[in-house]
């Protein structure tokens, strides 16, 4: 990624009644989507989140923790 600022793409709920996890899905990617996070060794997917976190730049971090707190507002 350049120096570019990453913006968060959050895809839009068609009208009707949602899943939690179609709430918290923010892709529209199929696959993704779909997938099975659960079939993820647990060592395996700890070592993905903190190599994702320490990644993430902290602004997009920050649009996510807002998000976040947000819905658990909804709720």
């Amino acid at each position: 990624m350049d120096n570019a600022v990453a913006q968060i793409q959050i895809p839009l709920l068609p009208p009707g009644s949602h899943s939690l996890a179609a709430l918290f899905t923010v892709t529209n990617n199929a696959g993704l989507a779909g997938f099975d996070a659960l079939q993820i060794p647990l060592e395996l997917a700890a070592k993905i989140n903190v190599k994702a976190l320490a990644t993430t730049s902290p602004r997009v971090l920050g649009q996510v923790i807002i998000v976040s707190m947000l819905v658990s507002l909804i709720r």
